[in-house]
């Protein structure tokens, strides 16, 4: 149901519809980790995102490029410091990954990510594994998870 690849995740085969996940924060800071090369794609998400103001467990679609769309999964509650190392907050991660698996089944998309969560918002991604296979399992079409 997971397949993994070596590529860029912003480079999908878009021959089918992609709904590209990933991580964003409750504070409206964007350009580390992900986010730069969403923006170096797709500036519009980036503006889209800016003015949405998301709080945690909120998810925002944005058209990204033909049969591409970015979901901005809020569930950073703000950045990494010496005093919170784990700014990832599971249970908003787990309401963004369901809201983004109904999308996909709704829409035929299939979705695409990085390793969300577990870079710059600190998250364990075996734990992250577990909620992405929860939240897609009843779709048809396989969840692609990129490295670089």
């Amino acid at each position: 149901m997971i397949h993994y690849v070596k590529g860029d995740a912003t480079r999908p085969d878009t021959r089918t519809g992609v709904l590209l996940c990933h991580v964003v924060n409750d504070i409206r800071a964007w350009g580390a980790g992900f986010t730069r090369a969403v923006t170096a794609r797709w500036p519009h998400v980036e503006e889209a995102y800016r003015a949405a103001g998301l709080r945690l467990g909120e998810t925002q679609i944005v058209a990204a490029a033909r049969n591409v769309y970015v979901a901005n999964i809020c569930a950073q509650a703000g950045l990494a410091s010496a005093l919170e190392r784990t700014p990832l907050r599971y249970d908003a991660l787990q309401a963004g990954l369901l809201y983004a698996a109904g999308w996909c089944d709704g829409t035929g998309f299939s979705a695409h990510m990085p390793k969300l969560g577990a870079g710059l918002a600190g998250g364990d991604w075996s734990r992250i594994e577990l909620l992405i296979k929860a939240a897609f399992g009843r779709c048809p079409r396989p969840v692609w998870v990129y490295a670089l």
